[in-house]
């Protein structure tokens, strides 16, 4: 054991435990909107040692399914780094951001028929996120071969 390093007692443990779930229900609570309105909330951090500069080209790799609200985290990702950028008083026109849907992803791609009758849905929930990405300067791609691969037609595509 190394004398240098505390000791935590159970007590100790499960105080730390919830202040640092505290912190992070606190930083739910003040995820900002900037840019992207509802989706991809980010946090200001006080101490933050980088912060966005113009001119960054980001390549965002979606290969799991994306819908919103289900864990996926792809299109969201893309949408939090846009906010973050709106945080710090830039613009989407600051950053150049590509996403690319392969893998399981291009299903969050497809029209809003296509995927309502692939999946009993009534549309596709992903599109009004993706719409909002691409009027933000956002570049989003789909895969042709995961498309070939997954059996989705082409015209399938939103």
């Amino acid at each position: 054991m190394n004398p240098s390093l505390p000791v935590c007692t159970t007590k100790t443990c499960v105080g730390l435990l919830i202040a640092v779930l505290s912190a992070r229900i606190t930083q739910a609570n003040e995820l900002e909107y900037p840019i992207i309105q509802g989706y991809g909330g980010a946090a200001r951090v006080s101490r933050a040692v980088e912060t966005p500069q113009s001119g960054a080209k980001v390549f965002v790799e979606c290969t799991s399914s994306c819908e919103v609200n289900a864990g996926g985290k792809g299109l969201d990702r893309a949408s939090r780094l846009l906010n973050l950028f709106g945080l710090y008083d830039k613009t989407a026109q600051d950053v150049e951001i590509v996403v690319v849907l392969h893998g399981e992803a291009p299903r969050c791609a497809l029209s809003d028929q296509a995927y309502s009758s692939r999946f009993g849905t009534s549309g596709n929930p992903n599109l009004p996120l993706i719409n909002l990405l691409q009027a933000a300067r956002v570049n989003v791609f789909v895969c042709g071969q995961a498309l070939h691969y997954k059996q989705f037609a082409e015209t399938e595509v939103a």
